[in-house]
């Protein structure tokens, strides 16, 4: 820390994370896997008739499309899914990284600071055995919980630099902890709501893609704001993160709901007409 600043620290922890990226790019659901298969076939097939009428460019830009599926990104839901979590990722890596540094500062013993991230974990770990069930429930909208666990999330962060006594550093971890476990749970189930069961490995494989790559930009920034702002620069980066991240979560589930109105309107039409 004294050598290269928090910024410096932070970038070479983030690097150590890039092989979240490369293990993301290699998740495949069984049936892109078949068709990835079937395609490659083909192509060795035709090798020799395409040889002459392809150029060097597109033998090589061919088939790296077909490997990362970029189809995936057509649907602007999933885009914004994608966006919010990556932006709460940030939020929530600086918390776990910075909240005992922070109440190291303010004064409080190591005993006391250690103890903030074990309720952090407690409370995210316990919420999430009663949140696993409310996701089950048909009358629950999974994106809107999701949604609502971002922002609430980032929200109250924009406390956390202005907590003075032990009792409230508690009660923000905890309620952080809960936030977090929203996150988690709906995490997943939020992308067979969006996409389907056919593309849930493929799915999480860029998120996890970019998210590792949300942290290697976000976390040597938190580093940057720590040694020109103290402890409260990084806690100020997460809440906007969060906050925003929360936002554009309500965008996605406000645009899932306009085509839903859309598409039963238009049902009702062909009902009326019929």
């Amino acid at each position: 820390i004294e050598e290269y600043g928090w910024k410096g620290v932070h970038l070479i922890l983030s690097s150590m994370a890039m092989n979240i990226c490369i293990c993301g790019l290699l998740y495949r659901d069984s049936n892109a896997l078949i068709l990835f298969c079937v395609v490659k076939r083909k192509m060795h097939v035709k090798k020799h008739q395409q040889k002459e009428q392809l150029s060097d460019k597109e033998r090589l830009t061919v088939p790296i499309r077909k490997r990362l599926h970029l189809y995936i990104f057509k649907n602007i839901n999933f885009n914004l899914y994608i966006l919010s979590h990556t932006l709460s990722s940030i939020c929530k890596d600086i918390v776990n990284r910075y909240t005992v540094t922070k109440a190291l500062l303010d004064g409080f013993s190591p005993k006391q600071s250690y103890l903030l991230l074990l309720c952090l974990g407690t409370s995210q770990m316990i919420a999430m055995i009663p949140l696993t069930f409310v996701t089950d429930c048909k009358c629950i909208n999974r994106l809107a919980m999701c949604a609502l666990s971002i922002l609430a999330s980032g929200s109250v962060l924009f406390l956390f630099p202005y907590c003075s006594s032990y009792t409230e550093y508690i009660t923000i971890s905890i309620v952080i902890g809960i936030t977090h476990a929203g996150i988690y749970v709906a995490k997943y189930t939020v992308i067979v709501d969006i996409l389907g069961t056919g593309a849930i490995a493929l799915a999480t494989g860029w998120i996890n893609t970019i998210e590792g790559l949300g942290l290697l930009i976000g976390m040597p920034q938190s580093g940057l704001l720590f040694d020109h702002y103290g402890a409260n620069g990084p806690f100020y980066l997460a809440a906007i993160c969060g906050s925003i991240g929360g936002v554009v979560a309500c965008g996605s589930l406000l645009l899932t709901k306009i085509r839903l109105t859309r598409s039963t309107d238009v049902i009702e039409e062909d009902v009326t007409a019929l």
